[in-house]
């Protein structure tokens, strides 16, 4: 817990903060937020069967299985984890990375977005290890979260949670459109994480809305397909 804090700034860069930076976070703010920053600092604990239930869930989604998987085992590539011990890709973003990856995957306002993501990294040409990039997704939202880029909006909401989880999830949609839209592959990995990170550290707002656009035409769009559906049988 001792290591929990926001971004360090001195001399010139602290006073231009000052002036030019985003507005601090109200006060009943704070403890949110420092929940969220020691949930990264949190391991995976094999003991702990919230952490297990959690990492067999999100298998269980994107794999539609219907049981629980072994807890070691070639099969956790298959949603885009590097090993055979998902614990080890964790170790960066702690639990925090964990619950990101759940909340994408059973979040209701999630199902359109998450499928499509998760559809474009089996993709023949284009397949990149999910469960890594989102990862790497987390990362962007905590170093967000720590620079304080995310204080006015999560002001405006009054809430860190919601904010933190939202601007990732935005954020993989901006991966998503950009890997799908500009047929990018693995190989282009580490240009479009790094654009994208500093394209939503820089229009947080934008971040947010692009998810809550994408969310309502997806939604719009499988209503009206159900319809369609619906009135041919």
């Amino acid at each position: 817990m001792s290591n929990i804090s926001v971004s360090h700034r001195r001399g010139i860069k602290l006073l231009l903060h000052w002036l030019l930076g985003p507005p601090r976070l109200k006060l009943p703010l704070v403890p949110e937020r420092d929940f969220v920053l020691a949930l990264a600092q949190c391991p995976f604990d094999n003991d702990d069967t919230v952490h297990l239930e959690a990492l067999q869930t999100i298998y269980r989604k994107l794999t539609n299985a219907m049981y629980d998987c072994p807890r070691y085992g070639n099969h956790w590539e298959n949603i885009g984890f590097q090993g055979t011990d998902p614990a080890t890709d964790l170790r960066g973003v702690g639990l925090l990375g964990l619950l990101q990856l759940l909340f994408l995957t059973i979040g209701l306002e999630n199902v359109e977005l998450v499928n499509d993501i998760y559809k474009l990294s089996r993709d023949s040409l284009q397949n990149f290890p999910f469960a890594v990039m989102s990862l790497n997704i987390t990362k962007i939202s905590l170093e967000a979260l720590r620079e304080e880029t995310l204080n006015k909006c999560c002001n405006g909401r009054e809430s860190v949670v919601d904010v933190v989880n939202e601007f990732y999830a935005g954020t993989f949609l901006l991966l998503y459109l950009s890997w799908k839209n500009q047929i990018m592959t693995i190989k282009d990995s580490g240009f479009v994480i790094k654009d994208i990170s500093l394209l939503a550290k820089k229009r947080p707002h934008y971040v947010l809305q692009i998810l809550r656009d994408y969310q309502q035409e997806r939604r719009s769009s499988s209503t009206s397909e159900a319809f369609t559906n619906l009135t041919t049988v």
